[in-house]
């Protein structure tokens, strides 16, 4: 996750989705090298969340910034 991260602070984190990364699982693939996994993995090591989620997503061959607060 740290080679996506643009910038980050206590209150939002920027990535940058490169393609051929997924956003989310949907019901048909399901791997840990999703855009979602990988974020709550380090947001709960990070800060200690107990949770997180993506409001939107990148499709899977497009790159682009993803804001997270």
């Amino acid at each position: 996750m740290n080679n996506l991260i643009q910038n980050e602070d206590k209150y939002c984190l920027v990535i940058n989705k490169k393609n051929n990364i997924t956003s989310h699982a949907n019901n048909t693939s399901f791997n840990n090298k999703t855009v979602l996994c990988n974020l709550t993995n380090f947001l709960i090591n990070s800060y200690n969340f107990p949770r997180s989620g993506l409001l939107h997503r990148l499709d899977k061959d497009t790159t682009g910034i993803m804001l997270i607060s």
